[in-house]
């Protein structure tokens, strides 16, 4: 059987923000008192621009590269600024697995065009001319900004145009680990067939089940977050006082954003985990604040199961190392309206609030990459990171209290997306991104009609097919979906 260990803090259904209000004019709290002002997220603009797009756009009449079909079933996503790495040569060396490269501006060309020549056809390189010419077709690869992290999304795309069985998420600088002498891959192909899901405790059972143990008891504390939870000393961090970027700050030391386990089992199947995150040993995702106030800023982990967030509790994934399931796909644009460092902790927290509704999951693994981290300048990443110290709390209080109104799932992230946006998360060009998007979404057939949380339907096996597949032909379990 397949054991995972869910985090142990009970469901909040009901949350209360700490309002904070003032009936004075001046002084504002701000530049008042010996404090400052920590309040819920407020409404700052509202969106009056077109609605949730109905209908699929025509296809192109000339294919763009991304539609020519390659016989991969699982792809590696990737977009970088600088030459080739070990990190997209193991992923493009398994077998079973592709690559897309999307290229910037900046990108060198040169090297890439050897590299991609070296691996062909497993690396698909999106080169800026390539690029420009899909946006003739495509009105999101058009509206993505150049010198980017959100030109990802046209990697993203790809992937799905190319019905992957899974995305691998990945940064240039996250190095696969080698496999571990005798053990099989667990989930066959859709875990990297690199130990995802591999360790010592974790195993399939016959029926491809999930065994869980969580504690219901206890309540949140005041002092943080209260819907957070920190997995980084939960999955064997060797270092005190870790925690992952994207963070609210005052759950990084909070003891009640810490996992607590017990004995008491849940079964979860596999189909209903979206996404798989790996930490990374050597130099893990952190934050700025963490590596300018440590000495040791390098550390790895050393636990052996994996972790199963709760419903009703976030935790910040990346897009550094990260297998996104067909079931998830929906959820993988990126926003492009804030910086990179910002970017995929917004989506994780996005996705994850309509994780619940829909019956998905999020799951953390034990390490299976290691990142030799590229030259950073910490200073310009604390400047880069600062929305996510300041608002990630509020970010997800008010996700945590909102409750969407529409019954598919691309409904409610059109909706989503409107509310950060109304309350200033985002910007305008994010909410037409999200448009585009769902409309890509659409013309692959990519099929979301089985997300309805009022249907009774048939799920796929997870990682068994594109999205599509997974609503049509790979019928192996029923269930209802729980809207609370």
């Amino acid at each position: 059987m397949l054991h995972l260990l869910l985090l142990g803090i009970s469901d909040a259904e009901n949350v209360c923000a700490d309002c904070i209000s003032s009936t004075s004019s001046s002084p504002s709290p701000m530049v008042s008192g010996a404090s400052g002002h920590r309040g819920p997220a407020a409404r700052v603009r509202r969106y009056d621009g077109p609605g949730l797009p109905q209908e699929a756009p025509e296809a192109p009449k000339v294919p763009s590269p991304s539609q020519q079909k390659a016989s991969c079933r699982y792809w590696g996503v990737l977009t970088t600024i600088f030459e080739p790495t070990e990190a997209t040569s193991r992923v493009a060396m398994m077998q079973g697995w592709c690559v897309v490269v999307v290229a910037d501006k900046k990108t060198p060309l040169t090297p890439w065009k050897q590299f991609t020549k070296a691996h062909h056809p497993n690396i698909t390189f999106l080169s800026v001319v390539a690029q420009e010419n899909m946006a003739k077709s495509s009105a999101l690869v058009a509206a993505l900004p150049w010198n980017h992290f959100a030109r990802k999304n046209v990697g993203y795309l790809h992937a799905i145009r190319q019905d992957a069985a899974a995305v691998w998420d990945f940064d240039d600088d996250n190095i696969l680990l080698p496999p571990v002498t005798g053990r099989e891959p667990a989930l066959s192909g859709i875990d990297l067939a690199r130990g995802l899901l591999n360790s010592d405790v974790v195993r399939l059972d016959a029926q491809g089940g999930v065994s869980l143990a969580y504690n219901t008891a206890g309540q949140p504390g005041q002092e943080g977050s209260g819907v957070c939870v920190n997995p980084y000393p939960a999955m064997g961090a060797n270092a005190e006082g870790t925690w992952p970027r994207g963070l609210p700050l005052n759950d990084a030391l909070n003891p009640d954003a810490l996992p607590r386990v017990v004995n008491v089992a849940e079964s979860v199947g596999l189909q209903d985990i979206a996404v798989l995150q790996t930490v990374a040993n050597h130099d893990p995702d952190v934050d700025a604040v963490y590596r300018l106030t440590r000495k040791q800023r390098h550390f790895n982990f050393s636990g052996t199961s994996s972790l199963l967030i709760p419903k009703g509790r976030f935790a910040p994934f990346n897009a550094q190392a990260t297998l996104h399931l067909p079931r998830g796909f929906w959820g993988m644009l990126l926003p492009s309206t804030v910086h990179g460092r910002v970017s995929d902790i917004w989506r994780s927290y996005a996705v994850q609030r309509l994780f619940w509704p829909f019956g998905l999951r999020l799951a953390f693994t034990p390490p299976s990459v290691t990142q030799l981290r590229t030259s950073h300048d910490l200073a310009a990443d604390l400047q880069a990171e600062a929305p996510l110290y300041l608002r990630a709390e509020q970010l997800v209080r008010l996700l945590h209290a909102w409750e969407c109104t529409q019954a598919s799932v691309l409904g409610c992230l059109w909706e989503e997306w409107v509310l950060m946006y109304e309350h200033g998360f985002i910007d305008l060009a994010d909410v037409s991104l999200m448009r585009h998007w769902i409309s890509e979404l659409r013309h692959v057939d990519y099929s979301t009609d089985v997300f309805s949380r009022t249907a009774r339907g048939r799920w796929g096996e997870t990682g068994m097919g594109s999205g599509s597949r997974v609503a049509r032909d790979l019928h192996t379990k029923e269930r209802r979906i729980k809207t609370t």
